[in-house]
């Protein structure tokens, strides 16, 4: 088969946690976590030449410590993608820091796709990073590292990302956390399904119980622990209620060091730099979109955003969910689960 040189492809994933218990935790910069990240990513291709020095574009995605004014308590780099691609010996032409959100992964994985196939970029490093772990650990410390960077540079920020998230309105309400957010969309979805209140937190208990049981077994978990449903429904001092209807087991950990990174480029870049063919990973198919304002929606117990997208990618990729071997959910919270399978059809 003759491949167009543009095909764009992913070639290369790296990932990288530090937790509290280790014995060497340094307690790292958002930078240094990308780093780390990407400096496996790069291996991961398994270039016969230098891939850094090729990457001509930088994704970053927006962490937290920098989405909003004095939240880097311990200091932050002006340019944290290029802080990122200096560490690892690239010094792209682009950089871009993408808004906050779930979302964020995906959709630059998809939009640098497609600007490797327009012929803008061959090679591009997508980073992402939380250093939750060390703001927390060195909060009340005396002696604090200071991970200020100045590096300048080229740099296209395109803002916090909470445009739709929250406005004036939901700020009066007490809508402003992702909890009391998620929340309210989870109590419609009880009371949709038709359920009262502990019969639906044991749903929501049943539902994540074997997510953790992957998360005991992945090497780069932040919790290794495997959950019963039991523990993560019952409310307990080591289970507290973080918001209705969510106890602490049921609410993704913010407080992770944790970084992430993928390669991607074009057919005839892998070529040239010597990436096995093995390694090269087609993607198939895609969608994005830009769901409405929260109190907007007309049914908020159901997401017809997010199932949109997923019909969508499965007709551009011509396949069924049937055809479906593996899903990557992400969510922070039941409930977007929850509306995958009550949308697809698929059983939990």
């Amino acid at each position: 088969m003759t491949l167009d040189p543009r095909t764009p492809v992913l070639v290369g994933v790296g990932q990288f946690t530090e937790r509290l218990e280790d014995p060497d935790y340094r307690g790292m910069s958002s930078v240094e976590l990308a780093a780390a990240a990407a400096a496996a990513a790069l291996a991961d291709t398994g270039a016969t030449t230098r891939v850094a020095e090729a990457v001509d574009a930088v994704v970053g995605i927006r962490q937290f410590e920098i989405s909003g004014r004095g939240m880097a308590g311990l200091g932050c780099s002006d340019n944290y993608p290029r802080s990122v691609a200096g560490r690892v010996g690239a010094s792209p032409a682009r950089a871009v820091l993408e808004p906050i959100g779930g979302q964020g992964p995906q959709h630059v994985v998809t939009e640098f796709a497609g600007v490797i196939a327009a012929g803008e970029a061959d090679v591009v490093l997508v980073i992402g990073s939380e250093n939750g772990s060390t703001l927390r650990s060195f909060a009340k410390a005396a002696d604090k590292p200071d991970h200020s960077e100045t590096v300048g540079g080229q740099l296209e920020d395109r803002g916090y990302g909470y445009q739709g998230l929250f406005d004036d309105y939901t700020v009066a309400h007490g809508l402003v956390g992702a909890p009391a957010q998620y929340g309210l969309l989870e109590n419609a979805r009880r009371g949709r399904v038709g359920l009262g209140v502990a019969d639906y937190r044991r749903s929501m208990a049943e539902l994540f119980a074997p997510f953790s049981a992957v998360a005991a077994a992945n090497p780069f978990s932040a919790s290794p622990v495997q959950r019963t449903v039991d523990e993560i429904a019952t409310v307990s001092a080591g289970n507290r209620m973080i918001c209705d209807p969510y106890p602490r087991l049921l609410v993704a950990r913010d407080q992770v060091n944790q970084g992430a990174a993928a390669v991607l480029m074009s057919v005839g870049a892998a070529r040239r730099l010597g990436v096995p063919e093995a390694n090269w990973v087609y993607l198939r198919g895609h969608a994005d979109l830009v769901d409405q304002p929260l109190l907007d929606r007309a049914d908020l117990s159901f997401n017809s955003a997010s199932i949109l997208a997923v019909e969508e990618a499965l007709r551009v990729a011509g396949v069924g969910i049937d055809d479906i071997g593996t899903f990557d959910l992400y969510s922070c919270f039941p409930v977007p689960v929850f509306n995958f399978l009550d949308g697809t059809g698929l059983a939990a």
